[in-house]
């Protein structure tokens, strides 16, 4: 009867008696344990090696011109048939032989003459069983490397739509700042505008007047058009990491959402004496949508804790440091918007998850931010209560 791995196997066997071999034919062939090929010297069990797939080799020691400890040599030597598992045939077993010749050219057992047939019959089965066993493992393996890959792929792709989700919210933060920006501006031309009919019905219009209008509307225009670049500028694609300066990029959030704090009686307090450029190769543009969801979360808390008569309206308070550290750059969040609560602390870096009322908040800020900085720039971001508030900590290593 056939076995069910006849097929799936084969074994070189090299002896160079053609009675020894036609024996261990005969033997395993009547087992029908796996295909034979059969081989009367070294020289022509290297050929068959270099051009059929063998999985198991049956080899004697004493062999003329090159015996089997050479021979073994050579096949462990190349990189096509090193990994093919070795049993050496021999008619004197000396351990000590073994140990510091046999077993050192990567033998994996012996068999010793006359051979006894149910013991080779039982170690070859049991190796081929093995084999068995290693193509199952092998498989797994790969439908495990497969199913990673595409669990990564998904999980690339949902970090994709969470972060344009993100910046999409970031977006709505930035469009309500630019609204606070335009809105002096917008009073101070329409002041111009209507001024010019006051100063012509009272014949006030001269060369003076006109450059002093004509430079007051200019730079209100000169001021929108900068707040549109900053804001065009905040959603461009950074595909490559760049060189850029902490500092300039914290400033330029803080250009654009200034109109919004003043609105809401918020001071923005920025560390003015920091040193230096403190560069960083990332990506700025993330970077500053990082600074973007943290600030506006502490403007939330901050609103939120005026609403609930923790703060007096006229009392609200976000600080930013930076620093070095240990040749880190640190970026410092407060705000004394009272903290996050305990019970949920440990939470708020986790996806669709936030404190706010619904509507209020998507709960992907922070948790794109943490994949921003951990993941895209390789930094930590992490937070803790204080005294006054909430502090969000972001370290970033040049």
């Amino acid at each position: 009867m056939t076995s069910d791995l006849y097929d799936r196997y084969k074994i070189l066997c090299v002896d160079d008696r053609e009675s020894n071999l036609l024996t261990l034919e005969a033997l395993l062939s009547d087992a029908g344990l796996c295909r034979i090929r059969k081989a009367l010297s070294g020289k022509e069990a290297l050929e068959i090696l270099l051009t059929e797939k063998i999985d198991l080799i049956l080899l004697d020691v004493k062999m003329p011109e090159m015996d089997g400890f050479e021979l073994a040599a050579l096949i462990k030597s190349n990189k096509r048939t090193r990994d093919i598992p070795i049993v050496f045939i021999t008619a004197v077993f000396k351990a000590e032989e073994f140990l510091k010749r046999g077993y050192k050219t990567g033998a994996i057992d012996y068999i010793t003459k006359p051979i006894n047939d149910n013991q080779l019959l039982n170690k070859i089965n049991l190796y081929l069983k093995l084999f068995e066993k290693e193509k199952e493992l092998e498989h797994l393996n790969r439908n495990l490397e497969k199913r990673v890959i595409e669990e990564i792929e998904k999980r690339r792709e949902k970090e994709q739509i969470l972060l344009h989700q993100s910046k999409m919210a970031a977006m709505g933060e930035m469009i309500g700042a630019i609204a606070h920006q335009w809105r002096q501006p917008l009073n101070a031309l329409g002041l111009i505008v209507q001024d010019l009919r006051d100063a012509s019905d009272y014949d006030e219009i001269d060369n003076a007047y006109i450059n002093r209008s004509v430079s007051t509307a200019m730079g209100q225009i000169e001021f929108m058009s900068q707040t549109i670049d900053d804001f065009r500028n905040f959603f461009k694609s950074t595909k490559e990491r760049e060189t850029f300066s902490i500092v300039r990029s914290v400033k330029s959030v803080l250009s654009i959402l200034s109109a919004m704090f003043k609105n809401n009686s918020i001071e923005v307090r920025f560390d003015s004496e920091i040193e230096g450029i403190l560069a960083f190769k990332g990506y700025p543009n993330e970077f500053k949508q990082v600074i973007v969801n943290i600030i506006s979360n502490s403007k939330d808390a901050i609103l939120d804790s005026r609403r609930k008569g923790v703060l007096d309206s006229s009392d609200g308070q976000i600080s930013i440091t930076i620093y070095n550290r240990d040749d880190k750059i640190i970026t410092e969040i407060e705000d004394n918007g009272g903290g996050v609560p305990e019970d949920v602390f440990s939470r708020i870096f986790e996806p669709y998850f936030t404190t706010k009322e619904q509507g209020q908040g998507t709960g992907i800020g922070l948790y794109m931010s943490k994949v921003i900085i951990e993941n895209n720039m390789k930094g930590r971001l992490y937070a803790e209560n204080t005294q006054k508030g909430a502090k969000f900590i972001i370290e970033l290593s040049p």
